[in-house]
């Protein structure tokens, strides 16, 4: 295993961690903040299109493990994210995203959350559409747009020098 191998699952854990220690006690209302989509944002940003998917494949179906919900939804959302992300982001808006992570966490953010309930009825499971979508929505983009920059961060120093494909190559500006 590679060093920088090791260094992706030790982010990929604490923030899961995170998650499940800390976020999931922390309710603002009803609803508790969801830092499962901020890594594949953060690995759309970095890798591109498919290493955002593949990343965002991944890291859902280990969120997935710990849900409540439906096996492989959280994996299915985690992928388009990632994989819609990384497509923005290798049609060269590498000089300006900088600034405009936490744009891109929160509007990705809401998007996952609307595609969650929506992807359930797909897969014949409507109990989450019970939910409420617009406190969830609140909540989770804001925390995800405060938490996307350390995210990134997390993940661009998790890559090494080598990164992990075609976005954000270099030393980006930011």
């Amino acid at each position: 295993m590679s060093a920088r191998s090791l260094r992706v699952a030790l982010v990929v854990g604490s923030l899961l961690a995170l998650q499940l220690i800390l976020l999931n006690e922390l309710s603002i209302g009803t609803v508790h903040p969801d830092l499962v989509w901020t890594l594949p944002l953060a690995a759309g940003l970095l890798g591109g299109a498919r290493f955002g998917a593949l990343f965002g494949f991944g890291v859902g179906l280990l969120f997935d493990l710990a849900l409540p919900t439906p096996f492989g939804l959280t994996a299915l959302v985690c992928c388009l994210v990632g994989a819609v992300i990384g497509k923005f982001a290798e049609r060269g808006m590498d000089a300006e995203v900088g600034p405009m992570i936490p744009v891109f966490a929160a509007l990705s953010s809401a998007a996952a959350v609307l595609a969650f309930p929506v992807l359930a009825i797909v897969i014949g499971n409507s109990d989450l559409v019970k939910a409420p979508l617009l406190a969830i929505i609140e909540v989770v983009a804001f925390t995800n747009a405060l938490l996307a920059v350390p995210v990134v961060g997390m993940l661009r120093w998790a890559g090494g020098r080598e990164g992990f494909g075609t976005s954000l190559k270099a030393q980006p500006a930011w």
